[in-house]
């Protein structure tokens, strides 16, 4: 698209420009699955968005809001037979930044990876939002590969904002749990709002 420059101060700096790059370019975000929740639900589960098409995911998540104040959001990944993983094998550190001070949550032996903490369930706060980035290598040395960090922002149960980063990864030492799908819950009870998409990371190596 064509476009003239103007002519600041009198001084004649008209020129003609032609953009003639690639508005997705090698390393587009290409969508594999979404989820919109707006009602009370347990398990929410993104089937077939992982393969082996893309090596690195981003998963955005928007306003996940539990039913049940002080709630942390808890992810699993599910494998070729589309059935959450639920061995112990989750690892994972999380920290959590405050006005007042922090917080550090860790886990060797977990059966999901712990995302953050004390989620307030008012509407006007905009629940828990966040950013993942999941990194998977199927067959490496025997088994596959799945790790992962984040950041997220929330407000607590007293009106404080709350930051988060955390990071874990699966110790699949067997190479059975190839990743497929992703399951997202609440710690209590339901979830009562969340927008879930997932991008594979087109070009990356």
């Amino acid at each position: 698209m064509p476009f003239t420059t103007l002519k600041p101060n009198g001084i004649d700096l008209s020129q003609t420009f032609a953009f003639t790059g690639s508005v997705t370019g090698a390393n587009s975000l290409i969508l594999t699955g979404s989820v919109t929740v707006s009602s009370a639900t347990g398990d929410i589960d993104i089937d077939n968005c992982i393969s082996s098409t893309y090596n690195i995911y981003k998963v955005f998540v928007r306003r996940w809001q539990p039913a049940d104040n002080d709630s942390s959001l808890r992810l699993k990944f599910k494998n070729t037979n589309n059935t959450a993983v639920n061995t112990a094998s989750y690892r994972y550190a999380l920290r959590r930044l405050r006005s007042d001070g922090e917080d550090r949550y860790a886990s060797q032996t977990s059966e999901y990876w712990r995302m953050n903490s004390g989620t307030y369930n008012s509407d006007q706060q905009g629940g828990a939002n966040f950013d993942i980035t999941i990194n998977t290598d199927r067959g490496t040395s025997g088994a596959n590969s799945i790790n992962l960090y984040w950041l997220s922002g929330t407000a607590r149960n007293n009106n404080e904002a709350s930051a988060f980063y955390g990071g874990g990864h699966y110790n699949d030492t067997t190479g059975d749990e190839a990743p497929t799908g992703l399951r997202f819950y609440s710690s209590n009870g339901n979830t009562s709002n969340m927008y879930v998409s997932v991008f594979g990371v087109k070009g990356a190596l």
